[in-house]
């Protein structure tokens, strides 16, 4: 059984990281200091594979080109808290330019669709806060 509050996640989502603890005992007790490189780069492609299925990149002359970077911020159980924000934009060019709205407006949905996101909550000080970068490749 799942404790009310409890992640989702199997304990063998980070097997194979070095240096990683996916215990009960470890629960609460990772500072964000304390979570290495291996432990955040896991916890990314888990965000990615759960944003990928919702995000439908615009079409159009040089839209591959188009980065968006979303902030956004998320409680323990994964669910949203507030509006996700756009807090950048590149690869704009006079041909793609009437598809930069469509391609903010599009990762903010994609974000909105894929929340609650299913994380580990042992290591919650490092995804309280998550900035995802939606581009061509997350669309492959």
């Amino acid at each position: 059984t799942t404790r009310p509050g409890g992640s989702r996640i199997g304990s063998d989502f980070l097997s194979g990281v070095s240096g990683a603890q996916s215990t009960s005992a470890a629960r609460n007790a990772a500072p964000a200091a304390a979570i290495g490189p291996a432990v955040r780069s896991a916890i990314g492609s888990a965000i990615s594979r759960q944003l990928k299925p919702h995000w439908v990149a615009p079409q159009g002359a040089d839209a591959e080109l188009l980065v968006t970077l979303v902030r956004f911020r998320l409680a323990r159980d994964g669910s949203l808290i507030g509006t996700p924000e756009v807090v950048s934009q590149s690869g704009e060019t006079a041909a793609n330019a009437a598809q930069k709205a469509r391609h903010a407006e599009q990762a903010i949905r994609a974000v909105r669709l894929a929340a609650p996101f299913n994380l580990p909550e042992e290591y919650y000080s490092a995804w309280q806060t998550v900035t995802s970068r939606f581009d061509k490749r997350l669309s492959q």
